[in-house]
């Protein structure tokens, strides 16, 4: 007869789920200060560590020997630590990359967020609405390094869904595509790049599309192009409207009406259908 497992008593359950925090925030700090780049070429100590970031030796040691623990690093028999294969994945160069993503959420306004969400629930409002008096974008757009910290982010986990998002999906039939919202364009870049015949409009706010250029080159042939006015579009040179701000803006509105419209449709059904 197999043994059966064991399942922890409840209190050790809550406890493991509320110090999660506690290793999140760990590997988050790890990932901000960069060590998992610094020891890709062979395994250090923490005191070369402590010297090359401009860190507490000791202080570092012990974040390393708490990420090992998980198995996000390595502590060999000298005391020096190697790259595993989780603290590869938080490698700024690493393909796929969460870097970024685990800085995130680490940064102070992230986890201030996350403090006020009882005042969320309470009220139904926005948490950083009530901590900065701002919406998260206008936030972000105030605060360009952690802007570009989340739509680092952003744009790692299209790196890692969106290859399955272009191949599952099946595009024929359909002419243009917007990707509302896209962050820097990858996604939308993807799908351009296998689907030839598709024209697309990343839409979004300047601030942000800026970063989108360097992912223009996926789409091949030249195939993304940008167009400036209060929101910004990235669209493709299939499109065959380029410069044609006016057109672009009632691309966005016509998009936007749309989407309203079957809103109201589904909203409608919904009251009119009988609840069993």
């Amino acid at each position: 007869m197999m043994p059966q497992p064991q399942t922890p008593p409840a209190h050790i359950g809550i406890l493991q789920l509320m110090t999660g925090a506690h290793v999140a925030g760990a590997v988050s700090c790890l990932a901000q200060l960069g060590i998992p780049d610094l020891v890709e070429a062979a395994p250090k100590s923490a005191e070369e560590l402590a010297k090359q970031i401009g860190a507490d030796p000791q202080a570092l040691y012990r974040l390393m020997r708490a990420t090992a623990s998980i198995g996000v690093l390595s502590e060999g028999p000298d005391g020096k630590f190697s790259q595993t294969p989780m603290s590869t994945v938080l490698r700024t160069n690493a393909t796929p990359s969460l870097r970024a993503f685990a800085t995130m959420g680490g940064r102070e306004w992230h986890g201030r967020g996350w403090s006020e969400l009882e005042y969320c629930v309470r009220t139904g409002k926005q948490a950083l609405d009530h901590i900065y008096g701002a919406h998260v974008f206008d936030f972000l757009k105030q605060h360009p390094a952690e802007g570009q910290i989340v739509n680092d982010a952003m744009t790692e986990l299209s790196m890692i869904d969106s290859p399955a998002v272009a191949e599952a999906y099946d595009f024929n039939g359909i002419r243009s595509i917007v990707d509302v919202g896209g962050g820097h364009g990858l996604l939308l870049a993807t799908i351009l790049k296998s689907n030839p015949h598709l024209r697309g409009t990343l839409y979004e706010m300047p601030h942000v599309v800026e970063g989108a250029k360097e992912w223009s080159a996926e789409a091949g042939d030249g195939a993304l192009h940008f167009c400036f006015r209060r929101y910004v579009f990235l669209c493709s040179s299939r499109c065959g409207c380029l410069h044609h701000e006016a057109h672009h803006s009632r691309l966005a509105r016509r998009s936007v009406r749309t989407h309203t419209q079957s809103l109201s449709k589904k909203r409608e059904f919904a009251r009119q259908t009988p609840r069993g």
